[in-house]
């Protein structure tokens, strides 16, 4: 899958209402138990990755790493975000062959 492969698929995604983006409103998602999985950008910053990653962790959310920069998410959902939740399986199974399982301990995302 290629980079416009995944961006096309989280733009339909948002558009059918299945995508959750901020930071404030991705943690509720988890809380509540409505997101699938979350994604984040490689350029989120180091304490944002820390913060959300806690959460996914203590919701049993399984978190994401894309190689997309918040700029390419700009582009393709028309505002730059670096937290996205998924809240339907079926786009979170097309993105997952090519996000990364992030590590908890991983303090290093590369972009492309």
């Amino acid at each position: 899958m290629k980079r416009n492969d995944i961006t096309g698929i989280l733009t339909i995604c948002r558009k059918s209402g299945k995508l959750i983006v901020g930071m404030d409103e991705v943690k509720n998602s988890c809380r509540c138990g409505k997101a699938v999985g979350v994604i984040v950008t490689c350029d989120l910053a180091k304490n944002s990755r820390s913060e959300i990653s806690q959460v996914c962790f203590a919701e049993g959310v399984q978190m994401y790493v894309t190689t997309l920069d918040m700029e390419d998410i700009g582009y393709a959902l028309g505002k730059m975000y670096g937290v996205m939740a998924v809240t339907d399986p079926g786009f979170m199974n097309a993105m997952k062959k090519n996000l990364k399982k992030a590590a908890l301990d991983s303090d290093s995302l590369e972009c492309e």
